[in-house]
């Protein structure tokens, strides 16, 4: 269709209404250049930082609403990784962008609303919480993608596997104190997905 740019977005997220227009204007309106990823400011738990700067340089985004350069695609090889199948595939990218010089810039005047994961009720002691979580098999891709990339890209490895202890440090507490839907499942995930990882298995779960 003859454009250098598309908007890409998840069916959970969205922008108010005007903010594409002002979007594309400050991309635009940006002037450094070899940019591979212009992203928005994610909300997505109700937190919106007020004393951001209107740009920020980040190592990685996620995919959803961001303003993707189709040039910079093609360069870097013209695909997603498709074996990574759910999690990592918009950090890999981001990644290789990076390490091919190319910058991925957040628009903090940008605000996308975006659902990650689910929200439960979680019991403990008589008392209800409600926290986020995702789905269980979600948390085999999780382990297995994020441990890939780190094998991948050794530069951004030490923050990766701090971000997995994170999450996993945030599940074994959540396990102990609360009782919801399927904990016990989401450690059967992540251990076939550690198994996985070690074995070189990609693409969709299929056991």
């Amino acid at each position: 269709m003859g454009a250098t740019w598309v908007l890409t977005m998840d069916q959970d997220s969205y922008f108010k209404q005007g903010t594409v227009s002002q979007y594309i204007e400050l991309a635009n309106a940006y002037v450094e250049s070899k940019v591979a990823i212009f992203a928005p400011l994610c909300n997505t738990h109700g937190k919106i930082p007020h004393t951001l700067p209107r740009y920020t340089s980040c190592d990685k985004v996620m995919t959803s609403g961001n303003l993707l350069s189709l040039d910079t695609f093609a360069l870097l090889g013209n695909r997603f990784r498709e074996d990574f199948f759910i999690d990592s595939v918009d950090d890999e990218y981001c990644y290789r962008a990076k390490r091919h010089g190319y910058g991925i810039i957040q628009i903090n005047d940008i605000i996308l609303t975006h659902a990650l994961g689910d929200i439960v009720a979680a019991h403990c002691l008589g008392f209800t919480k409600r926290i986020h979580t995702h789905a269980p098999l979600r948390y085999y891709y999780i382990v297995r993608n994020t441990l890939k990339l780190a094998d991948l890209y050794p530069e951004y490895s030490k923050s990766l596997h701090k971000t997995l202890r994170k999450i996993l440090r945030k599940m074994f507490k959540r396990t102990l104190l609360y009782r919801y839907p399927q904990k016990w499942i989401r450690w059967h995930y992540v251990w076939q997905g550690w198994c996985d990882y070690k074995k070189g298995i990609s693409g969709k779960y299929n056991r």
